[in-house]
């Protein structure tokens, strides 16, 4: 009886033991459907690779893991953004174009998760028609469109880009771009190279196509990304952030397995009949062209404002006109401030430091690469047509060259020729002198200078050196003696 007792319950423990282990592997039970906060979200279009993460997470349980249950429903006719705004759904895909013109009507929407990182669109004819070959030919021809006011500002700035006055018809687009041009109704219409331009690739028509920044179309104005509505950010922020932030783990899934998110896309949308082949080939597009940014900047969160926003995109793309002025010019600077100094001609001195970074002359930042150096052939004698855009050295040998050729000049030559003799004999001495012998022996001192502190400060002694080097490197910036170093 006592050996039964002992038995039972040695086996009763075994059974909890066993029941304890088993909750311990499941892990916590997941949250009931009914403890989920409910959240609709409204596609922009049919399903395709745009809106792929936002299945990728649904799939994976990253919603439920967020606590909210995400139904992912159609879009209505009235359009996502109106649908958003109505509170109709909670978030929906779409693009900083569409926010911005129905902001105008009134509309409180906002991006909140930037998915594209770079422009899609592409204005294609069919390869079939050779009257287009270039955009400039889209002049008089027929635009198939979807009736964007901002599509047809993009086409006509391409058009005026590449030499063509901008005029050109419309027709509305039915159902397909595709099936408009073919029927000769229009002659060119906007597709997306991550999709339509994947279809035209894989199964026809072939297409002409031409890409925006190519032709003189700054920043992204797809910029597709997740939206929603100010009332919702104001009422419950923290469902945004759970909902924005399980979204973005199914982005970086599907970004790092093109093919798993395809598959599952295909699926879990089975209304949209896709083609599995198709949809891998449209996310190895997406993925090879790094369309949605640099991975691993967006998974570390290390991706700077440039790479997530157009805005500060093209702030950085303006203020490089000023930084390029100031150091690509920075021999003209220097060429004047000497002549200047010294009380000579100082139109002289700007003009000889533009001599020195002509846009005729190989840059000098691209020396290191080319594979060619462009010359001045004088049949017995060859030189290096080489710039020296901020270069310190070249451009001050050249500035006192110059003070002194002037003031020989001006010294020898009788008064009434001396406002043409001067100034053309000594800028012309001076750009030989610069260009034959004073700039190749300041690049090469600048060069050694260069090889110095570089090995100086990745040598055994870097701690010592980098000490003396940083003393000394703020009066060298002061004096702009630190462009010598290339630190």
């Amino acid at each position: 009886m006592t050996n039964h007792r002992f038995t039972t319950r040695i086996g009763a423990a075994l059974a909890a033991l066993c029941a304890v282990l088993a909750v311990t592997a499941c892990g916590a039970p997941k949250p009931d459907a009914s403890d989920l906060d409910k959240v609709t979200f409204m596609l922009s279009w049919a399903p395709d690779t745009n809106h792929i993460g936002v299945y990728v997470a649904k799939h994976k349980g990253y919603y439920r893991e967020a606590g909210l249950d995400v139904d992912i429903v159609a879009v209505t006719q009235s359009g996502a953004e109106q649908a958003v705004n109505n509170g109709v759904a909670d978030f929906a895909l779409s693009n900083l174009t569409n926010v911005s013109t129905y902001a105008t009507k009134g509309a409180q929407l906002k991006q909140v998760m930037q998915v594209q990182q770079k422009t899609s669109a592409i204005w294609c004819a069919l390869a079939s028609n050779d009257a287009i070959t270039r955009p400039k030919d889209f002049d008089g021809k027929v635009f198939a469109t979807f009736g964007s006011n901002e599509s047809d500002a993009v086409v006509r700035r391409m058009i005026e880009t590449d030499g063509g006055t901008g005029d050109f018809d419309k027709v509305t687009v039915g159902t397909s771009t595709f099936a408009t041009l073919s029927s000769g109704r229009a002659d060119f219409g906007g597709f997306y190279s991550t999709w339509e331009g994947v279809q035209a690739k894989m199964n026809g028509p072939e297409l002409r196509c031409f890409s925006e920044p190519d032709y003189g179309v700054p920043g992204n104005a797809d910029s597709i990304g997740i939206i929603t509505s100010d009332r919702l950010i104001s009422s419950d922020p923290d469902l945004v952030k759970r909902f924005v932030q399980a979204t973005q783990r199914g982005y970086i899934d599907a970004y790092e397995d093109g093919d798993e998110a395809a598959g599952i896309l295909v699926h879990d949308a089975p209304e949209a009949n896709l083609d599995e082949a198709f949809v891998k080939e449209s996310m190895k597009t997406i993925i090879d062209g790094q369309y949605w940014g640099d991975r691993k900047s967006i998974e570390n969160g290390t991706a700077t404002l440039v790479q997530l926003s157009q805005f500060w995109a093209g702030v950085d793309h303006f203020l490089w006109l000023i930084g390029e002025a100031v150091f690509h010019m920075l021999p003209v600077g220097i060429c004047w401030s000497i002549t200047k100094k010294m009380g000579t001609n100082q139109m002289l001195g700007i003009v000889l430091g533009l001599t020195l970074c002509s846009g005729q002359l190989l840059n000098a930042y691209g020396v290191a690469g080319a594979t060619q150096i462009p010359v001045w052939d004088f049949g017995f004698a060859q030189v290096k047509m080489i710039g020296y855009q901020a270069q310190v050295i070249p451009a001050m040998l050249a500035g006192f060259t110059l003070v002194y050729l002037e003031k020989f000049f001006r010294k020898i030559t009788p008064a009434v020729i001396s406002m043409i003799v001067v100034p053309f004999c000594s800028l012309l001495l001076a750009v030989m002198a610069a260009h034959f012998v004073l700039g190749p022996i300041g690049w090469a001192i600048g060069s050694a200078i260069s090889s110095f502190v570089y090995a100086g400060i990745t040598g055994s002694l870097r701690a010592v050196f980098g000490a003396v080097f940083g003393t000394f490197y703020a009066p060298l910036v002061i004096t702009g003696l630190h462009h010598m170093s290339n630190a």
